[in-house]
């Protein structure tokens, strides 16, 4: 018998062993989830649950599915972090509706990938969350295994001076959503091991770094097992998955960074202008700033208006969301 995404729905939320741990209500990351509105949780929910195979529908005793809105609450076990996707039909969508941002997003996926874009990369790229992982191997192989479904996919390279090391960003698109889920890691896969991926897949160079880890204490990283040891067997082992940084686009860097240092407490930890990115020899600004106490960074990044794909920008954006 088949089953459907909503069996699966209903059964999680009878079982009380998808709570995250008890310790996560004093983790460090102080950030705990990142939530996106979308047209279709169901969709959303099964297809991060294609790309995250360890993740978990988090139970949620007192929210009554389909009443006036659909949950979709991800929960990516040891990390003490979720991805939010609700769905609601109470309220008005304003100028920009979910479905009309999701489109966007997919057709710049669609136009970069497909050779239709001037561009290798694309602005709204940007908005993403990102985790540090300690192999992408899992990740490719949920590529490649599904991938009929898991199609709008990229890879970077980047170096990070402080630390002297070569880094890997997978970024995924959850299909048809706005969702855009960055992995980053120092081990560099083996892309030969994956015969279903896109024949044209490699990894694209940048000047950007995609992620600062300034937000760490001295001689701390995601890796060192700073945030806590996860369980296998158990044994005490270090985590191969934690939560990093959030990213958005934006098309006025210092208007945002204003507001997350102003109006949040934020610290600046680092600001770079007019950086020549070597991925499209486009001029970029970014910024990363840290939220108080928290061990997830924040990234602006602003990139020429006409950096994109179609009439839709950051500025666009921005004005029909305001």
């Amino acid at each position: 018998t088949d089953i459907s995404i909503k069996d699966v729905v209903v059964a999680d939320e009878v079982n009380p062993i998808h709570y995250p741990d008890p310790q996560c209500y004093n983790s460090e990351l102080r950030i705990g989830k990142s939530t996106l509105a979308t047209s279709d949780a169901y969709r959303d929910t099964e297809n991060l649950q294609l790309i995250f195979p360890e993740s978990i529908i988090e139970y949620i005793p007192h929210f009554e599915q389909d009443l006036c809105a659909r949950a979709s609450k991800v929960w990516i076990p040891y990390t003490c972090f979720k991805l939010h996707q609700p769905e609601t039909w109470q309220l008005e969508e304003g100028y920009l509706n979910v479905k009309t941002l999701e489109r966007e997003f997919t057709k710049k996926f669609y136009a970069v990938i497909n050779g239709h874009s001037r561009y290798n990369y694309d602005a709204f790229f940007d908005f993403n969350v990102a985790f540090w992982v300690d192999s992408l191997d899992k990740y490719l192989t949920q590529l490649n295994d599904n991938s009929d479904t898991l199609t709008s996919y990229l890879g970077l390279k980047w170096y990070h001076n402080d630390l002297d090391k070569t880094f890997y960003s997978l970024i995924i698109q959850s299909p048809q959503s706005q969702r855009v889920v960055e992995l980053v890691s120092f081990n560099k896969p083996d892309l030969s091991n994956y015969h279903r991926l896109r024949n044209d897949f490699k990894w694209k160079e940048t000047t950007i770094p995609r992620a600062s880890f300034k937000q760490y204490p001295e001689g701390e990283y995601p890796w060192t097992g700073y945030l806590g040891m996860t369980k296998k067997l158990g044994h005490d082992v270090l985590p191969d998955i934690v939560p990093i940084k959030i990213s958005y686009a934006t098309s006025d860097i210092d208007d945002s960074i204003r507001f997350y240092t102003d109006v949040m407490e934020a610290e600046l930890m680092e600001l770079k202008v007019g950086v020549k990115d070597s991925l499209d020899d486009v001029s970029v600004d970014y910024a990363f700033v840290k939220p108080v106490a928290s061990l997830i960074e924040i990234q602006y990044v602003q990139r020429p208006l006409e950096y994109t794909y179609g009439s839709f920008n950051t500025e666009l954006y921005k004005q029909l969301i305001s």
